[in-house]
C-alpha cells in the first residue's frame, strides 16, 4: 500500500515504431489522454486516439489500483494483429520515423508529468494523514 502511495502514474508503451502513435482511448485514463493531447500538439508531434477493442495492458492493472494510467502503442488496429507476437513482429514492420515520433512524444510526456503530476494534492493529502497517523 506505501508503495502505491509513491505512483503517481503510469506510462505504458506497447507495439511502437509500426504505422503511428496512438493513445488507446478507453484503456487509459482521461487525464493523462488530455494531457498527452496537448503534448502533441505543442510538440507538432502525431498522436492518434482510437478506441480499441480486444486485448490488453500493463497499465489495466495500475487503473485498477486507482493509478492514472496511459497506454501508448504503435501499430493501429488494421495491422497489430498481423504484427503482434506473430510472424509480422519482425524488424521488416518497424518504422523508423514512427518510433521517433513515439520516443519524442514519450520524452515530452514524462517531462510534464515530472513538472506537473497527476495527482499532486492527493499524494500530499495522503502523505500528510501517513505523518498526522505517526504522531499518535
Amino acid at each position: 500500500k506505501q508503495e502505491k502511495l509513491k505512483i503517481d502514474s503510469m506510462v505504458n508503451l506497447d507495439t511502437l515504431g509500426v504505422d503511428g502513435t496512438y493513445s488507446w482511448k478507453n484503456n487509459s485514463t482521461k487525464s493523462l489522454l488530455e494531457m498527452v493531447k496537448r503534448v502533441a500538439a505543442e510538440a507538432k508531434l502525431g498522436l492518434t486516439e482510437v478506441s480499441f477493442w480486444g486485448g490488453d495492458a500493463d497499465s489495466s492493472s495500475f487503473r485498477k489500483l486507482g493509478i492514472p494510467a496511459i497506454t501508448l502503442f504503435g501499430a493501429s488496429e488494421a495491422v497489430i494483429w498481423d504484427v503482434i507476437h506473430g510472424v509480422g513482429d519482425c524488424l521488416k514492420s518497424f518504422s523508423l520515423p514512427d518510433y521517433k515520433n513515439t520516443y519524442l512524444l514519450t520524452i515530452a510526456l514524462l517531462n510534464k508529468l515530472d513538472a506537473q503530476p497527476v495527482r499532486p494534492l492527493e499524494r500530499l493529502a495522503r502523505f500528510a494523514a501517513n505523518i498526522v497517523r505517526g504522531l499518535f
